[in-house]
């Protein structure tokens, strides 16, 4: 490549990454700025000279390589382009949206929506939760069941919508769906949540109500109560129970593993950890204990030691 030739193109580029990566940090986006100003200096031709003169110089191969990567780095960084597309759009501006833009809106939220996730209930094929729900309720669930769908359809946390079922939760004051999803996740769907989906792409309904709607909470995964739960700070506080508990606290021997299973019904896990301890005669007994904690596990709820007679409760 002629000299001058080179020299003008790495101008272009040292200017266009360089204002391009002092763009991004200037939003704030560390990360691809830095990106963009490491290919700016890889092509900025007073800076390769100057290395050049002191024997430090890279083969201009070598320098097209870095520069060539750190960009393609940046664009893979941009925020602009490495945005989540598993929430189609955003709810606020629905609430002003023209009816096109809510059909097209909601059609590209169906797809994320696998075909034959939602079934209708029709009385003979659910007879006990026809009579607890009783006709207007029972028929509001089927017609629900829509929005229910699309409403978890919308969130990040959901790849697909695999099934919609109305939960035995549900009574005559109020529906609850469950929902579960491609990737093992599930949400509890309240009848105000439907509702409120069904409102927002209501053609029909005033942009104040469905102004209203969009300010619903985002729907979460069931998964997200146990978000804070500090499993090692909650088993540490069983054993100093146990310890407490225990004739000779200091012959208390712990073993090395536990076992934690979270019930998100009830919003508790429960640890259990086999443990070494003296008796009163001096002799030493295998035991296990079982330990309820709260969802961030920075609460005991209950505690029992495994006796030869069965569990003791100690909380």
């Amino acid at each position: 490549m002629n000299s001058n030739l080179g020299g003008a193109f790495g101008w272009i580029w040292a200017v266009f990454a360089g204002v391009g990566g002092v763009g991004f940090i200037a939003q704030g986006h560390v990360g691809s700025g830095t990106l963009g100003l490491i290919s700016a200096a890889a092509a900025l031709p007073p800076l390769w000279k100057k290395l050049a003169a002191n024997g430090k110089g890279l083969p201009r191969i070598a320098r097209f390589g870095i520069g060539g990567a750190a960009f393609v780095g940046m664009a893979v960084l941009n925020p602009s382009t490495n945005k989540s597309t598993d929430k189609p759009f955003d709810l606020a501006p629905m609430a002003t949206a023209k009816p096109d833009q809510l059909a097209a809106a909601l059609t590209e939220i169906q797809k994320k929506i696998a075909k034959g996730a939602i079934s209708p209930m029709d009385r003979a094929g659910f007879p006990k939760m026809y009579t607890k729900l009783g006709r207007s309720k029972f028929e509001l669930a089927n017609e629900l069941s829509k929005w229910v769908a699309v409403a978890v359809a919308q969130s990040d946390s959901c790849t697909q919508v695999d099934v919609v079922g109305v939960s035995e939760k549900s009574d005559r004051k109020g529906l609850v769906w469950f929902v579960d999803c491609a990737n093992r996740e599930r949400f509890m769907v309240t009848e105000d949540q439907a509702r409120d989906a069904r409102t927002i792409f209501d053609a029909k309904a005033t942009s104040e109500t469905r102004q209203l709607a969009s300010k619903s909470p985002a729907l979460e995964p069931v998964s997200a109560q146990w978000r804070n739960f500090d499993e090692v700070g909650a088993v540490s506080k069983c054993d100093q129970l146990v310890t407490s508990a225990a004739i000779n606290r200091g012959s208390v021997d712990t073993a090395w593993k536990w076992q934690v299973s979270k019930n998100n019904d009830t919003g508790r896990a429960t640890i259990e950890r086999d443990f070494d301890a003296k008796n009163g005669f001096g002799g030493t007994i295998s035991s296990r204990y079982r330990c309820v904690v709260s969802t961030d596990g920075a609460q005991v709820i209950g505690l029992s030691i495994q006796e030869l007679n069965g569990w003791k409760k100690i909380i």
